[in-house]
């Protein structure tokens, strides 16, 4: 059974925490751990995280071709 992701709006260029969990379908507090601990780079808008739509696209490719660069 494959990862059912939601695909990314090209438009968009900054994604809140429950966006970004809706679109990789996990909890708003797995991106929140990713955060903090430095797997998922994010930045604070006021009291919002904000993350970027590349950081977010590179989360949805297979690992093995994230190591690659």
């Amino acid at each position: 059974m494959g990862q059912k992701w939601k695909k990314p709006d090209p438009e968009k260029t900054y994604y809140s925490i429950q966006e970004a969990a809706e679109i990789l379908s996990v909890h708003p507090n797995t991106i929140r751990n990713r955060i903090k601990d430095g797997s998922l780079p994010a930045g604070r808008v006021g009291y919002q995280w904000r993350i970027a739509a590349e950081d977010l696209r590179a989360m949805l490719e297979p690992k093995n071709r994230r190591s690659k660069n």
